[in-house]
């Protein structure tokens, strides 16, 4: 008895001009009429996969200069709110840590809590029309704040007092006055820039982070987007920076610089410019102290 032949897919056999009962055969040979070999349907393929990672990449980068042009904005934004602050105070610029300061009147509430007021974010805050978004919180440091501080009340005005996106270049610039009285560390006398001068090319702000470190002496494989201090290299103060050679990116290992935007960190400067600038180039110390400008030394070693 003659068995029929049933085409269970017609569609398919038209479309790659298979004759019934030679399917097989037919997939290893070579292109017909109207149809693709199997050859073909992976190039095919491979083409649109290369196009994805394209994609992916070109987005990826995209993000990535949304993140520096986000924050290159708010260098600018903190530069000039910074001067506002020494205009407005007797031509004194504002110290990045005031042991003197007890709270900051916001318009519905005033922040008082620990360290909260005495780091620079709350003091710069009115001088930035009270906008936190864009200028301290930005490109991920306020989720970061939010888990371990909470998203209201008085550990997260703390949290947003020691993570703001750039540090203040504290040491050279403004000073640190650890006493209630206001004065300056002894080793800062003769160094930092306290009052109104020529707009100088300083800096003043850059992109800062922090790593957790465990009771191993081990760094945590994230970094903290964000912290409130940043300090050149030979600083009598911070961390070190060290000295040559390739580093991996720790931010405490080179005075909470972090160095995320392709290996450069966002730099604003006294004079109200910015730039992005890498590990090496920010190793020179004219760029961090004005007398190491007048010495003209870029390995400059302040007094300790």
């Amino acid at each position: 008895m003659k068995l029929m032949q049933i085409n269970l897919f017609p569609s398919l056999s038209s479309r790659l001009n298979v004759p019934r009962g030679k399917a097989s055969s037919s997939l290893s040979g070579s292109r017909s009429r109207g149809g693709f070999s199997l050859i073909e349907l992976l190039v095919v393929i491979a083409i649109i996969g290369a196009f994805g990672g394209l994609a992916y990449a070109m987005g990826h980068s995209a993000s990535g200069t949304a993140r520096r042009t986000k924050e290159i904005a708010a260098g600018r934004n903190l530069a000039t709110a910074y001067q506002v602050y020494a205009n407005e105070n007797g031509g004194r610029y504002m110290l990045g840590y005031d042991r003197n300061a007890q709270s900051v009147a916001l318009p519905n509430r005033t922040v008082s809590f620990m360290e909260a007021p005495v780091r620079y974010p709350w003091r710069i805050v009115p001088y930035l029309e009270y906008n936190l978004e864009g200028t301290i919180l930005l490109n991920g440091n306020e989720e970061q704040i939010e888990e371990v501080f909470g998203d209201r009340g008085s550990l997260y005005d703390y949290g947003v007092s020691l993570r703001p996106a750039l540090g203040m270049n504290d040491f050279f610039v403004g000073g640190i006055a650890m006493s209630r009285d206001g004065s300056l560390e002894p080793s800062q006398r003769g160094e930092v820039i306290q009052t109104l001068a020529n707009f100088e090319r300083i800096i003043v702000f850059a992109s800062a982070g922090q790593r957790e470190i465990n009771i191993h002496g081990e760094y945590s494989p994230e970094e903290m987007v964000g912290y409130y201090r940043v300090t050149a290299p030979n600083c009598p103060i911070g961390t070190e920076w060290p000295a040559e050679g390739p580093v991996e990116n720790i931010p405490p290992l080179h005075g909470n610089v972090s160095f995320r935007h392709g290996g450069k960190a966002v730099c604003a400067f006294l004079d109200g410019s910015v730039e992005t600038l890498g590990i090496d180039e920010l190793r020179d110390m004219r760029l961090w102290s004005r007398n190491a400008v007048r010495s003209d030394l870029a390995d400059y070693q302040p007094n300790q």
